[in-house]
């Protein structure tokens, strides 16, 4: 039973890092490239990947879930104690999983929705710029961008977490805590 718990731990790992390796290095470079923007258009290729986000959001969630049951699994069954930083890192990656699903891939797609309303509105009426201070109005997409870089730190932080539970498992430990009756 050892060897399985280990084993289901360091598959969750590897799926999770890998997955978050993946779309911080290729996915999301190529959809904000300029050979996509050209082929499908910048609002396409932005909103292509909105749509990618909330999947990851899902991925990130679920594999935190399961780091930690396999942290409870370890101490009830294994009687192992675990660190202190890796029950923070599996807390706050457990956090921000579900309030990444639940409140901000929905504000994010939110506002991306309003800026590509925004952006077809400008396309259909180009002279909508304003003759007072001769500067365009484009406070939707400022938004969109802040809640971009929200998502982008969420991203660099699960991808971080994920590479950290990872490394636990190169670790060898055997400190087990004396069953105490």
């Amino acid at each position: 039973m050892t060897k399985i718990l280990s084993i289901a731990g360091l598959l969750n790992g590897v799926v999770w890092a890998g997955t978050n390796i993946f779309v911080l290095f290729a996915v999301v470079p190529f959809f904000r490239g300029g050979r996509t923007a050209k082929a499908l258009g910048e609002i396409w290729s932005e909103t292509i990947l909105v749509g990618l986000y909330e999947s990851l959001f899902l991925i990130n969630a679920i594999c935190a879930v399961l780091a930690l049951a396999h942290q409870a699994g370890e101490w009830l069954y294994l009687a192992r104690y675990q660190s202190k930083k890796s029950i923070y890192l599996i807390g706050v990656c457990v956090f921000l999983g579900a309030s990444g699903s639940t409140w901000v891939y929905p504000r994010f797609e939110e506002t991306r929705v309003e800026a590509n309303q925004e952006f077809s509105e400008l396309q259909k009426n180009p002279v909508s710029i304003s003759q007072d201070d001769g500067l365009e109005p484009e406070p939707k997409k400022t938004h969109y961008l802040a809640w971009r870089n929200l998502v982008n730190l969420y991203h660099w932080f699960f991808t971080i977490g994920s590479v950290a539970w990872v490394l636990r498992f190169s670790k060898n430990k055997s400190n087990a805590r004396p069953y105490r009756i």
